[in-house]
């Protein structure tokens, strides 16, 4: 095998791979000393190692090779330990001596690249770091709603109403109880939102619905008390103690219940179970397991909170079916006044109960008053 020529040695001060100066030695630039192992033998053998051209060539105890450069894996290189390339066929090259080695591949001619460059670079690290940080953060913020909203738009109807029935049927079991009202005032509260939604511009909007009443109980005693939610598929819920609390002003129930639809129109609950279920099943990723993710649904979605946008989103609907009987929507204000009156240390009463997606999770009330009041 031809050597290739070279200068005999470099006295001059190199860049090792952790971008720093290795400090000045006699060394041969031409080739370098390491061990070979052959992937058989746990013996290593003495070789010495250059560079001519393209090409890396070997030579030392019955070894003599020349392989393309891009054949061989170069690992990246730390900051310290000893430094190893690896061979086709399962052949390794091996030194102790990490300095040595970066000076004479950088002095044969081989560059390191910029990914190396970077993970040696601590500044270079925290950026990536800090990208790695906005990245997740940009995800959570714009990427999973889109991409749970693209999922609750792919949902059929029939999985939605079975999704309904299933959190209502969990719901009737731990915290609501059958309506101790008559049935004609939940037929009546039908026929008054029925008319108001056939008086918004435009006509009603083609969502199906049902609104059914249920007994909340105390919060106190571990109940709802003067509430009322959506569920998926058009369940509507109102409580008897939001019924009773509203029993003189049937303009202010209408405004919850326009707001209760508003969730049901832009199918809220829907698109916040699909960003639980997204972020379980990331979850599942990691930890394996996901043949229990859907029987979870009901769950998350009664003890999961809408959120803010959602729930001023909801407001706007209520504004305009109220401004469409001609109400305005300042008299909601009322209920917020009935429905939650501070309590000591500024608590509010209902803040323990059990049913995250009610009232209790709902934006300040002076700021829901304000957006309504402006709304169009």
């Amino acid at each position: 095998m031809r050597r290739a020529t070279l200068p005999a040695t470099c006295s001059a001060s190199t860049w090792g791979c952790s971008g720093r100066p290795v400090a000045a030695r006699q060394t041969t630039a031409a080739s370098f000393a390491a061990e070979y192992f052959d992937g058989v033998q746990a013996r290593g053998r003495p070789v010495r190692l250059w560079l001519d051209g393209d090409d890396l060539c070997i030579e030392g105890d019955g070894v003599e090779q020349r392989l393309p450069q891009r054949s061989v894996r170069w690992p990246e290189c730390q900051r310290h330990g000893p430094r190893q390339a690896y061979l086709p066929g399962g052949g390794v090259l091996h030194s102790a001596d990490g300095p040595g080695w970066d000076t004479w591949s950088r002095a044969a001619g081989r560059r390191v690249s910029l990914v190396e460059r970077w993970t040696q670079s601590w500044r270079w690290t925290l950026a990536a770091l800090l990208a790695a940080v906005l990245v997740l953060a940009a995800g959570w913020r714009w990427g999973l709603p889109l991409a749970a909203d693209g999922v609750a738009g792919l949902l059929p109807q029939a999985i939605e109403r079975q999704l309904g029935e299933a959190t209502l049927a969990q719901l009737d079991r731990h915290l609501l109880h059958p309506s101790k009202l008559p049935e004609q005032r939940a037929q009546a509260l039908r026929a008054q939102l029925a008319g108001a939604l056939k008086r918004m511009p435009g006509g009603p909007a083609a969502v199906p619905w049902r609104l059914d009443l249920r007994d909340g109980g105390e919060v106190g005693g571990h109940g709802v008390g003067a509430n009322a939610l959506a569920l998926p598929g058009g369940q509507l819920i109102v409580t008897d103690a939001m019924v009773t609390l509203l029993a003189d002003r049937p303009d202010v129930l209408l405004g919850v219940l326009g707001h209760e639809w508003g969730h049901l129109r832009q199918r809220h609950a829907t698109r916040m179970l699909a960003r639980d279920l997204l972020l379980a099943g990331a979850a599942t990723v990691l930890v394996g397991d996901s043949s229990s993710l859907m029987a979870l649904a009901p769950s998350l979605l009664a003890r999961s909170a809408y959120s803010r946008d959602f729930e001023l989103a909801a407001d706007d609907d209520a504004a305009r079916l109220l401004r469409a009987q001609g109400i305005a929507p300042q008299v909601m204000a009322e209920l917020f006044a009935r429905v939650r009156p501070p309590g000591p240390a500024g608590r509010r009463p209902d803040d323990a109960a059990g049913l995250a997606i009610a009232f209790s999770s709902h934006p300040p009330d002076a700021e829901r008053v304000a957006r309504m009041a402006a709304a169009r």
